[in-house]
């Protein structure tokens, strides 16, 4: 499973994802994934329509992010997040994993419910 996960998701909708490289370390993202997968969750790996939207991102990154084991040190986007204007002025933020991308993508499309990320980690 892990090998469709990565050639769905992270080569389809990570900037991060090298695939090239053997990686061995997983997002929580793809972690919350292959788990929804596991329990039966019915999950089609297309591309949305639009574009991602940042309405989810403060619940999505209250309920998976501060479990992942890139939040603390590793992560650009909640690096970035978390950090003050730099005089006065907003800094271009790095996209967030594919992961949290897709998992934004579920849940806008009410594909599957907050509920459902909270009570898999």
């Amino acid at each position: 499973m892990n090998q469709y996960i990565r050639e769905k998701l992270c080569n389809n909708f990570c900037s991060y994802f090298k695939p090239l490289q053997k990686e061995d370390l997983a997002c929580e993202g793809f972690i919350v994934l292959e788990r929804l997968l596991r329990n039966g969750t019915n999950i089609t790996f297309d591309r949305p329509d639009k574009l991602y939207d940042y309405g989810m991102q403060k619940m999505l990154t209250q309920a998976m992010c501060v479990v992942c084991p890139f939040y603390a040190n590793d992560c650009d986007f909640i690096l970035a997040a978390l950090s003050p204007p730099f005089n006065g002025k907003e800094i271009k933020k790095p996209s967030p994993c594919g992961g949290f991308i897709f998992l934004t993508h579920l849940l806008e499309s009410n594909i599957i419910k907050i509920d459902d990320i909270r009570n898999i980690i």
